[in-house]
């Protein structure tokens, strides 16, 4: 027979399972990506989470109800609710003030409860933000088709973009993560978002030209590759983002916990939204948001 394969160019690698049987072609294919990462136990129980807990007061009363009616219930989780301005390793000193937030999950450990939080990757462009700083400072971030750092928009705003590939960045991203453990939640697990890379613009926020990267001749379902994410005239380390573009969530994957093991000492639950093959060796998917209808359980 023949096989076609229509690509948009790039890095293509091609690997060939022999078998002969389905039950070989597994075994074979799961020792090329590796075998799933075993979660903590506590992470197979009942979890609750959604977004729109305005304040850690009402995160609490959520427990609280579980608990007063008797559901076991294993972890609680935090959307965005719970950052200053959607910036990421924040709280916000109204609704979710670290005295409060710190005696929240100390009770939810001392009930042997644990507590998950979502991260983003984008780091708000905010010259009195720490986190912003620090990045800038380690100079390991996504630069544009101009080599300036590549300006995304999301949640916080402008923002800029760790790149994973980079030793530094692991290093820098632990270090955030270990200072948002510290001082303001002693979180168990992260939710990592939005890193696909997601973004607001299309390819750039601002009105310069994108590379040639973004236009290639053939594009599968006819719709430009840039919208919704980064330009791919992006540059990583090992090379564009045309290259590396569906490669972001796993690095950050494997960044996030192997930052999590070190600053816990344990297993790590870390749930991303993009996957590559062999991220399940080293985290869990999430599928994105939903509302809980039966439409959404048949996709």
């Amino acid at each position: 027979g023949l096989l076609t394969y229509k690509t948009i160019g790039g890095i293509l690698d091609l690997f060939v399972l022999m078998g002969p049987t389905p039950d070989a072609v597994v075994r074979q294919y799961t020792e090329l990506v590796g075998f799933p990462y075993l979660p903590p136990y506590w992470a197979l129980g009942f979890h609750n989470c959604r977004w729109g807990y305005k304040t850690v007061n009402d995160t609490r009363d959520v427990v609280e109800r579980y608990r007063n009616a008797n559901i076991p219930l294993e972890t609680m989780w935090n959307d965005l609710d719970y950052m200053d301005g959607f910036r990421i390793f924040s709280l916000d000193p109204t609704n979710y003030p670290p005295s409060e937030m710190h005696a929240f999950v100390e009770s939810l450990h001392a009930n042997n409860q644990h507590y998950v939080q979502i991260i983003d990757p984008g780091v708000k462009v905010d010259d009195k933000y720490s986190v912003y700083e620090n990045l800038l400072k380690a100079g390991s971030y996504i630069r544009g088709e101009y080599d300036e750092p590549l300006i995304g928009q999301v949640w916080p705003g402008q923002t800029i973009f760790p790149d994973f590939f980079v030793d530094k960045t692991k290093d820098f991203w632990k270090e955030e993560l270990a200072r948002h453990h510290t001082d303001h939640a002693a979180v168990d697990g992260a939710w990592i978002d939005m890193n696909e890379v997601a973004n607001f613009c299309d390819g750039r926020c601002d009105a310069k030209p994108l590379g040639k990267e973004n236009h290639p001749p053939f594009v599968p379902g006819g719709d430009a590759l840039y919208l919704r994410t980064l330009t791919l005239s992006g540059q990583q380390e090992p090379s564009l983002m045309y290259d590396t573009h569906s490669m972001y969530g796993f690095t950050q994957a494997i960044a996030t916990k192997e930052a999590m093991e070190s600053i816990r000492g344990k297993r790590a639950l870390v749930i991303s939204r993009s996957t590559f093959p062999g991220h399940g060796h080293h985290a869990g998917h999430w599928l994105g948001d939903n509302v809980s209808q039966w439409s959404d359980l048949f996709y």
